[in-house]
């Protein structure tokens, strides 16, 4: 295989489209493409227009590991990019769908493309369930926040009990309805979350790594499953300062001369690390205070 035959493919992955760009091996577009995205369509592609040499670059959204694994078959390499770290598109002056796929396509011409960690398949799908499982206990506990607030709105919140599913006789009609709502509501995420928590302890409770940070003071099962999910192996970071930065738990600095500023809320990283280690801080604190 010569370097004449090889093209270096851009894609520009959207919810319902893709945007392609081909470039050959002297960095010259030969070819674009636009397709709605679907299974259909996407096996179409990859059998009509793509040859076994091609190499393809797509930014990592929500659904570009399923385009990636459907491509990797018919082509040498797909790589897919870090949007934070690809600056050639994110902080490019003029930004469209098409620009972004050649962008990516020269960038990979240039092998410069700064590449997305990629979670195997098994570990990706268990990840996926425990970040369900928190969507599900965030809804959780904004039903608890509505009951809260009726309460309080109404001053009789000590009369609700939301252990017993009690309602108090001087809520209106309209009120009962809905803290009985609420509470219908809590029941059934509750029983949800416990059907997902079942799902994931034989798999991930054997596991010796998970039964090491279980000896850590503050963290719990469910803490665990996901610090060593999204993790995915700690060899992969090269020092303890790039670890506790990907877990969004140092504020970032925008120092230049002698002015020292500190940003907060800085969206780089995992923010489910962040999460999951703020949690077991909480609890920690408390282990040892005895609260």
């Amino acid at each position: 295989m010569t370097n004449d035959s090889i093209r270096y493919v851009g894609l520009d992955v959207h919810k319902r489209v893709v945007e392609a760009c081909f470039v050959d091996h002297t960095g010259k577009i030969v070819q674009r493409e636009s397709f709605a995205l679907n299974r259909r369509t996407l096996g179409l592609f990859a059998a009509k227009l793509l040859r076994p040499a091609d190499h393809v670059a797509l930014e990592a959204t929500t659904n570009c590991w399923a385009v990636a694994d459907a491509l990797r078959p018919h082509v040498a390499r797909v790589v897919v990019s870090n949007p934070m770290a690809t600056k050639a598109i994110a902080q490019a002056k003029v930004k469209t769908d098409k620009v972004d796929a050649c962008t990516l396509a020269r960038l990979l011409w240039m092998d410069a493309v700064p590449t997305a960690h990629k979670i195997s398949r098994d570990l990706r799908d268990l990840r996926d369930i425990m970040r369900a499982r928190l969507r599900l206990v965030q809804r959780r506990t904004l039903c608890l926040m509505n009951i809260h607030s009726i309460g309080q709105k109404l001053n009789c919140w000590s009369e609700l009990s939301i252990d017993h599913r009690r309602t108090p006789d001087e809520l209106s009609g309209a009120h009962t309805l809905w803290v009985k709502a609420l509470y219908r509501q809590i029941d059934l995420l509750e029983a949800q979350i416990r059907e997902l928590e079942q799902f994931l302890q034989p798999i991930l409770l054997p596991n010796d790594d998970i039964q090491r940070l279980l000896w850590v003071p503050g963290l719990g099962k469910i803490t665990v499953f996901s610090i060593y999910l999204e993790i995915d192996g700690i060899d992969r970071f090269e020092s303890d300062k790039r670890f506790v930065s990907y877990c969004r738990l140092v504020p970032g600095a925008r120092n230049s001369n002698r002015t020292v500023r500190h940003r907060s809320g800085s969206k780089d990283g995992n923010k489910y690390l962040k999460i999951a280690f703020s949690d077991a801080a909480v609890h920690a604190i408390r282990d040892v205070h005895g609260i």
